[in-house]
């Protein structure tokens, strides 16, 4: 089995954290598309191709993948033309049947039970599915039971679709392949091809009720941000200099070099990234994450904050943020 993660794409609607790619956003120490192919590892599944716009800035952060235990190639999308023509470009490295999967989903693990339930009775092309009260954002679908009947990306009439969303995670064969192949190569070919597909042999859904991580937005990292913090264990390095009176509760992850001086408050979960500093009687709380080399200044409060390597704060309140 292997997986394909999307990872091109100019990210605009990312603005204005869009300088580098969505997916390259630490959290937790480490780039989020790290912990994608972890997720992907967990799941199973150790033969990833990833497809990447032209910064090599992916390759840079992965490698061959063996540091995480897969094997990782890579296929470079020149233009944002969609996941269809991103599809085709890796289809050269593709042997059977694969998962194609945004590669914000952090998640793919908990998300890919839900297609290998179907998976036992079925060997076609699997659809992961989550309802959705509002199909203007989404791809919509008309369904009939388990089977996709038709597709259409963003419709402005909703009328006959049922209440339920494309989340981004894909089962396919090489069939779906050629029937891609066949549409016209645009933006939306992948869309197209699944309602081809549907239309002319069997496409099948599954349908999810896990929390679904999207990414299209700033303010999307706090959810995946949470994510990843309430699944990490508490670690404490021993090179961290912490105050004998500071304070730290719950789940709580600091790494070496960081520095937590007097009367500060950690509760967890939350993540403390090397070399950070912490001044005194400052409160971290709720879901935060203090990456690298970051200073939280004396009597500064952070609640449920993603604050990026290198930043400084003062005195204050910074929180959902």
């Amino acid at each position: 089995m292997q997986t394909v993660l999307l990872a091109a794409g100019e990210s605009t609607r990312f603005f204005p954290l869009n300088l580098k790619h969505k997916c390259l956003v630490k959290i937790a120490g480490e780039p989020l598309i790290v912990h994608t192919v972890r997720a992907v590892k967990r799941a199973g599944i150790t033969d990833i191709v990833v497809v990447t716009g032209k910064t090599p800035d992916f390759q840079e952060v992965l490698g061959n993948g063996k540091k995480y235990g897969v094997k990782i190639r890579y296929v470079v999308q020149e233009e944002p033309t969609g996941a269809g023509n991103a599809l085709l470009l890796a289809s050269k490295f593709l042997t059977g049947d694969f998962f194609l999967v945004n590669s914000n989903h952090v998640e793919f693990d908990e998300l890919k039970r839900a297609i290998d339930i179907k998976r036992k009775t079925n060997i076609n092309p699997i659809l992961l599915i989550a309802k959705e009260p509002s199909q203007r954002k989404f791809g919509a679908l008309k369904v009939d039971r388990d089977r996709v009947i038709s597709i259409s990306e963003k419709p402005k009439n909703t009328s006959g679709f049922s209440n339920l969303r494309i989340v981004g995670v894909y089962f396919l064969n090489q069939e779906f392949v050629k029937t891609l192949k066949k549409v016209p190569q645009e933006h939306y070919s992948l869309e197209h091809a699944l309602d081809k597909y549907a239309k002319e042999k069997k496409l099948f859904l599954a349908i999810t009720n896990h929390e679904i991580l999207s990414l299209k937005y700033p303010w999307d990292l706090l959810n995946i941000k949470n994510y990843i913090l309430n699944k990490q264990k508490k670690s404490i390095s021993r090179k961290a200099r912490i105050a004998a009176s500071a304070q730290i509760d719950g789940n709580v992850v600091i790494e070496e070099g960081a520095q937590i001086l007097e009367n500060a408050v950690i509760k967890g979960p939350c993540y403390i990234g090397r070399n950070v500093f912490i001044g005194s009687n400052t409160l971290i709380r709720d879901e935060s994450d203090i990456e690298e080399g970051s200073v939280i200044g004396a009597y500064m409060e952070v609640k449920n904050s993603l604050i990026c390597n290198n930043s400084k704060t003062h005195s204050g309140f910074i929180g959902d943020s």
